[in-house]
């Protein structure tokens, strides 16, 4: 299940309004306390993208991201700016929620 709160929903959508050419990508990075970390893009779309539809937004999947969206939340966390976040929600999780841990063995490639 991938969710999305209505602030971040929002945001993106401006985001996304004011940058026609380009799309949002959920990218899978190394790094974070935990070892993983998913991240939001915005990139010119390519044709090798796969699409995912959330609250009609569409998100482009990297292939390496692939694998760990399938319990996330997408949200916007404030601090110094507005960030927005991807929690892995069935992962072993750092305290700031965003770097994430998996079994790797456990994972369909």
């Amino acid at each position: 299940m991938i969710k999305i709160s209505k602030e971040a929903e929002l945001k993106i959508n401006d985001v996304l309004k004011n940058n026609p050419d380009k799309i949002a990508r959920i990218i899978l990075k190394k790094g974070g306390c935990a070892g993983n970390i998913l991240a939001l893009m915005l990139v010119k779309k390519n044709s090798n993208d796969e699409f995912v539809e959330i609250n009609n937004l569409k998100f482009a999947i990297s292939k390496e991201a692939k694998s760990y969206i399938n319990d996330i939340s997408i949200e916007v966390k404030n601090s110094l700016g507005v960030e927005i976040i991807i929690r892995n929600l069935s992962a072993a999780t750092c305290k700031c929620g965003k770097s994430f841990k998996y079994d790797s063995s456990n994972l369909e490639r």
